[in-house]
């Protein structure tokens, strides 16, 4: 904790010990600091409200950062798991598309595939199709 920051925070112990009044927060929290720096002896080009804004504003960027660098720890943690599945998915389909024609070619390799002459309703089938399309 910087030393603004404890400055700000005894700020805010003194304002609930005192209790409300017509002053915002705000202008107590400046107000205090400023004391509590005059009793350090503290001196500064700034004024307290100055010094107490920019410990706020500073607060407030750390903050953004830490949220923008969630969504950038976010985003590469998508890309990561993408290309993972795009790679994964490739592996699979090729590893699929071998064993699926491994398998047909071994079925028909193994099928019983043998000439064999047609009886005679085959035949006469056939030649009335030659007959319709035939030369």
């Amino acid at each position: 904790m910087t030393q603004d920051e404890k400055e700000i925070e005894k700020a805010k112990e003194d304002i609930a010990e005192k209790g409300a009044d017509s002053q915002t927060e705000k202008d107590r929290i400046d107000e205090s600091v400023a004391a509590q720096e005059r009793a350090d002896g503290d001196t500064d080009s700034q004024t307290a409200k100055d010094r107490v804004d920019e410990s706020e504003g500073a607060e407030k960027a750390d903050d953004e950062h830490e949220g923008k660098e969630e969504e950038k720890h976010e985003n590469l943690t998508n890309t990561i798991v993408n290309a993972i599945n795009s790679a994964v998915q490739s592996a699979v389909s090729a590893a699929v598309d071998k064993a699926v024609s491994a398998a047909m070619a071994k079925a028909f390799d193994s099928m019983d595939r043998h000439a064999e002459p047609a009886d005679d309703g085959e035949t006469e089938k056939l030649n009335k199709l030659e007959s319709i399309y035939g030369e």
